[in-house]
């Protein structure tokens, strides 16, 4: 059985600054993530697992993103790249879209869009 886990984006009230926390299913609904909010900070948004790994055994997340050798660098949104598919998506910056798939391994994440939304500046890919 699949692992779910979340992402927790939070930003610093005063300084702005960005912090990632992780909690599986078990622990939110343990309401164990309670512990996880953080004074002077505010939850930005949450961020699912996608259930697949880059080629260094890393979860990747939605709003991760990922290098690749031959495309550059692109990050994983949710959504339809085809008519009637629902899936995980890999977009760079000029919005072209693809799917992310586990046969592809070449994969590796560097960043995310919340704290690193430079790294969509270099090495864009197609």
């Amino acid at each position: 059985m699949r692992d779910y886990k979340f992402s927790y984006i939070y930003q610093h009230d005063d300084t702005g600054r960005i912090i990632n926390k992780i909690f599986d299913i078990h622990e939110i609904e343990l309401e164990q993530m309670l512990n996880g909010f953080i004074k002077g900070y505010s939850l930005v948004l949450r961020r699912q697992d996608t259930g697949l790994k880059d080629r260094n055994g890393v979860s990747i997340y939605e709003g991760d993103i990922l290098c690749h050798p031959l495309q550059g660098n692109r990050f994983v949104e949710y959504g339809s790249p085809f008519k009637n598919y629902g899936g995980y998506m890999l977009v760079s910056k000029n919005k072209m879209r693809g799917t992310l798939n586990d046969t592809d391994k070449l994969y590796e994440v560097i960043g995310n869009i919340y704290e690193n939304p430079e790294l969509l500046e270099n090495k864009e890919g197609n």
